[in-house]
């Protein structure tokens, strides 16, 4: 409707936007201003049954607070010099985007309207708020205090923020609908920041929390009322573009702000500091592999036999690895069965950096565990709760990762209560010589869609905590009088930063890794504890709760998740031997 009027537009928010007729002479020439505000009205009014408040003057600024009187539904013009007349007597705060610092600051000097600032100089305003003379948000007060607006229609513009707000009809009564409203928020943020191509990496979460004095509904049917405003600032690590990762922040934000649910009547989600988005080469296991430097070259005499246990019958075995009489590299390409290869090979191919000491001292059980992925079964990973859910990713992800010959990698399921999971994780680690521990589970607060675009979010936990566990299915706590539960949280041995920065350098573009600090209070955040205490050398990797009732679409998603984690394996085996 509005453009047939003019192509001259700039939305300044979802409900707000500025139209510039001045090319069209032949508008205003054939109606006077408030005749063409109502005919705009009508013709709105006509074909979308919604009421629209008109704002018409000489300025966007004048235009805008012309509109913000109109409300709710009527239409006001004010030409120059009605507008400068008109706006030294009102509040600085009818003054769109104003800094509300300065405003305050301002009060303490008895300043309160328009005429008040221009009476001032720009020298006696500097003093008084103690800021240079080229501070841009006192020098747009002063210019739009006098009426004065330079500002032009923008149709094309490179953002430097998106932010999605909703402050209407916003009635929350428990978690799951703040979730849910935080979830629908930041998709509508990442959908518009998909479309320019960005990566974000700042946060701004601001809250309308109702006023104690205010009644629980306004005058206003479902409006927000009488409100205090909260505000927090996030800034991320790296740039990202990740609806879970944006999702999660935000709802953790929220939370942190407010433990009053009921009472919050609005939100805006704010993500800004941008740059452009740049696609990942993919990559997989293969390719690694593949593009391996060669080993370096050593003396026979520098490369000692390596012991290999046979446990089928408990008899020591010899075998030379790397010291072949006069070692030369293979030129050829390695030959690789899918997901197989020599344990040789395996050497070759990926460990670059043995040292005389290394292979003195490396140790190799090739019919027992040598990497073991301990995977809780069904759901209770990251600040999800003790609830079944359709699929578990974690279960069906790991099911998919193959052994390397002479390396078994093998799987266990653990039983989604404190008890049990401790029994198994001390008869299996306490009577086993495992090397690595890779656990793995459901986070089920980052959920992926088969047909999404942004990365798959995959979080490697650094450490974990030895209390304030939440019930299990059978509202029992873990027992906190252990004697191996003495520290109040215990890191993984490995360097998580360097693990996650090899893992995404070397895995598919789909799939991204990041490293968490908190693996929750549920079943895994306390069977991570109990593996770190028997063997620093674990790690627990959360997946994303994969919804999607296409088998075959529910398995291509869980095929890059395996892949993920072998890469995350032979990392993990490679620094070991570095």
């Amino acid at each position: 409707i509005l453009f047939s009027f003019s192509q001259k537009a700039e939305a300044i928010s979802c409900d707000e936007l500025v139209l510039n007729i001045s090319s069209f002479p032949e508008l205003y020439q054939s109606f006077s201003p408030i005749q063409l505000g109502h005919y705009i009205r009508s013709l709105i009014k006509r074909k979308t049954h919604c009421d629209a408040s008109i704002g018409i003057s000489h300025s966007i600024l004048a235009a805008r607070i012309c509109a913000k009187y109109a409300k709710p539904n009527n239409c006001i013009y004010m030409d120059d010099e009605k507008f400068k007349n008109f706006i030294f007597s009102q509040k600085l705060s009818i003054i769109p985007h104003i800094n509300k610092n300065i405003v305050n600051a301002l009060s303490e000097f008895s300043l309160y309207t328009c005429g008040d600032i221009s009476s001032k100089s720009i020298i006696e305003l500097c003093e008084m708020l103690k800021i240079s003379n080229t501070n841009k948000s006192l020098n747009y007060l002063i210019k739009s205090s006098k009426g004065m607006c330079d500002k032009l229609i923008k149709s094309c513009y490179d953002p430097k923020s998106i932010s999605v707000c909703i402050n209407y009809a916003v009635r929350l009564s428990n978690t799951s609908d703040l979730e849910k409203i935080t979830y629908d928020i930041a998709n509508q943020v990442l959908s518009r920041l998909k479309k320019i191509s960005k990566q974000f990496k700042s946060i701004n979460i601001s809250l309308k929390i109702r006023h104690p004095d205010a009644p629980i509904e306004p005058q206003k049917y479902m409006g927000c009322g009488h409100c205090n405003t909260v505000y927090k600032k996030m800034v991320l690590i790296n740039f990202t573009s990740d609806l879970s990762i944006l999702h999660k922040k935000s709802f953790d934000m929220i939370n942190q702000l407010t433990t009053q649910i009921g009472d919050i009547r609005g939100i805006t989600l704010c993500v800004s500091d941008f740059k452009n988005h740049k696609t990942k080469k993919s990559n997989d296991i293969i390719t690694m592999l593949k593009n391996a430097k060669p080993r370096p070259k050593y003396d026979n005499d520098s490369l000692p036999n390596c012991h290999v246990i046979d446990k089928r019958n408990q008899q020591y075995q010899f075998v030379t690895l790397l010291s072949a009489p006069k070692p030369k590299i293979r030129k050829r390409k390695i030959k690789l069965h899918p997901n197989q290869m020599k344990i040789d090979d395996c050497f070759k191919a990926v460990n670059q950096k043995y040292e005389e000491k290394d292979l003195a001292e490396l140790e190799i059980t090739p019919t027992t565990p040598f990497i073991n992925f301990d995977v809780d079964f069904w759901l209770n990973q990251g600040f999800g709760l003790f609830n079944d859910i359709e699929y578990n990713s974690s279960w069906e992800s790991v099911n998919l990762v193959k052994s390397l010959e002479n390396i078994e990698i093998t799987k266990k399921k653990l039983t989604v209560n404190y008890q049990e999971a401790n029994t198994d994780i001390q008869s299996t680690l306490l009577n086993s010589n495992l090397k690595i521990i890779i656990l793995c589970g459901v986070d089920c607060n980052n959920t992926v869609l088969p047909d999404s675009k942004t990365p798959y979010h995959i979080d490697i936990e650094s450490r974990a905590f030895a209390s304030g566990y939440t019930p299990d299915n059978s509202r029992n706590c873990p027992d906190f009088n252990l004697e191996h539960m003495h520290d109040e949280y215990l890191n993984s041995k490995f360097d998580i930063d360097k693990l996650v920065y090899d893992a995404n350098s070397e895995s598919d573009e789909n799939v991204s890794f990041y490293k968490s600090t908190d693996p929750g209070r549920y079943l895994c955040g306390y069977s991570y504890y109990q593996s770190l205490s028997i063997n620093p050398n674990s790690i627990f990797v959360h997946l994303p709760h994969v919804l999607c009732h296409d088998v075959i679409k529910r398995n291509e998603i869980y095929q890059k998740f395996a892949d993920a984690l072998q890469i995350l394996a032979l990392n993990l085996y490679m620094s070991l031997t570095e």
